[in-house]
């Protein structure tokens, strides 16, 4: 396990890659969380909390992510986390320290519903909640994202993060950026943003 690697939040909409893209962060010794899980887990046992799908852009989601993660963080255990929804301004205004973490947006702002719904189909597995949907929900739901997606391309370039955008050659775009950013050292956290944390 190498501590000295930074938290990645990996953001975009579904069936983007995150988890393609966490399975190989995770050769290089990352950790996967699936914040679906945990946000799911909030609703089932505290549900008064508003922490929830749909409400992922409220106060209390964002004061709950921060405290989660600074909770995380100090222990050194490098982390993936993927999430749907973070607003690019409150990241780097709010949540991420560029020492130890960093935000990586992923879209499919070039495709049309049709040749994502394609895409979907091609490699849909039995842990693909698309597997049951009808293609016309399909199409409609994938306009969403992909309407989505170029304002999310806009708004993490304007803020200084990457956006990965995987229209088309996924896994290309995936190799390329892991090997760039390996070249880079982009991946690793400085000694002192262990310092902020008292334990």
């Amino acid at each position: 396990m190498n501590s000295n690697l930074k938290n990645i939040f990996l953001i975009g909409p579904s069936r983007a890659g995150k988890t393609t893209l966490a399975n190989k962060l995770g050769k290089l010794g990352y950790n996967h969380l699936v914040m679906d899980a945990v946000i799911e887990t909030m609703t089932d046992c505290f549900p008064e909390a508003g922490i929830r799908h749909g409400n992922l852009e409220s106060d209390e989601f964002k004061k709950f992510l921060i405290s989660f993660c600074k909770n995380h963080f100090k222990y050194g255990l490098p982390y993936v986390i993927d999430l749907e929804v973070l607003d690019p301004e409150f990241a780097k205004g709010s949540l991420i320290n560029e020492d130890e973490s960093t935000a990586i947006y992923i879209g499919y702002p070039n495709l049309t519903p049709e040749e994502k719904l394609k895409q979907v189909r091609e490699h849909d597995t039995k842990f693909d909640w698309t597997r049951n949907e009808s293609d016309e929900d399909l199409k409609e739901t994938f306009r969403k994202h992909i309407e989505a997606s170029k304002i999310l391309k806009e708004k993490a370039l304007r803020n200084g993060y990457q956006f990965l955008d995987v229209s088309y050659n996924r896994e290309e775009v995936f190799n390329d950026f892991i090997i760039r950013s390996t070249r880079e050292n982009r991946f690793y956290r400085s000694d002192k943003s262990y310092d902020r944390y008292e334990r």
